[in-house]
């Protein structure tokens, strides 16, 4: 299933979440421009057992098109409406936070020389914030059957819940079949990091600025 778009009005302009997507999409073209020189000093090693910058660095790096796309588009459907929620500074912390913990939760279950990149675990985080934020959004929705394409409404509380059980199901898979170089345990990490950020802010509304017309 693929988010087309959701019903839920912003109050703020998201310009941290298009800053954000902007970031990326420069970093990405640098990257191929590099020769991926970027992915290889700033990626997350899973082996490693410090704290550094590249739990933060490896949110910006992607390994190709469809990658980034994805989640630079989950980001746009997603992202604004919590930033709208949080407020803009704490919605960049906790996008970075979300990202981190993420970074460690892969590591715990699959703690390889293999590097971890993107920005999937931060969006895992947004999307369990929005789960609690606006369970009763509505998210238009692009399903391919083979060639045939559905679209179709689904309440937020019913898509994300099938989303974070597909990724459960897909952890689970890859652990035992060492099949996959998808960061399963990241986005498991990150989405749960959301649900426990949106708890405790649920009733949290920003200060904004009255508008007199």
């Amino acid at each position: 299933m693929f988010p087309l778009w959701d019903n839920v009005y912003s109050w703020s302009f998201p310009w941290i979440t298009y800053i954000l997507i902007m970031i990326n999409c420069i970093v990405f073209v640098l990257d191929n421009i590099s020769g991926h020189m970027l992915n290889s000093l700033f990626s997350y090693k899973l082996s490693s057992d410090s704290i550094s910058i590249n739990l933060i660095t490896y949110q910006f790096l992607h390994a190709n098109f469809l990658h980034i796309f994805g989640n630079m588009w989950f980001l746009h459907v997603f992202g604004n409406n919590v930033e709208d929620k949080l407020g803009h500074f704490k919605f960049l912390f906790f996008y970075l936070l979300f990202g981190a913990l993420a970074a460690i939760g892969q590591a715990t279950f699959m703690s390889t020389n293999a590097g971890i990149i993107g920005a999937s675990g931060s969006i895992s985080g947004v999307l369990g914030a929005y789960l609690v934020f606006f369970p009763r959004a509505k998210i238009k929705t692009l399903l391919l059957l083979g060639f045939i394409p559905l679209i179709f409404s689904l309440p937020a509380f019913a898509w994300l819940i099938l989303w974070f059980v597909g990724q459960d199901v897909s952890a689970f898979i890859g652990l035992f079949a060492q099949t996959t170089n998808v960061a399963f345990f990241a986005h498991i990490t990150g989405f749960s990091s959301g649900i426990i950020i949106g708890l405790m802010f649920r009733r949290f509304e920003p200060k904004r600025i009255n508008q007199v017309v």
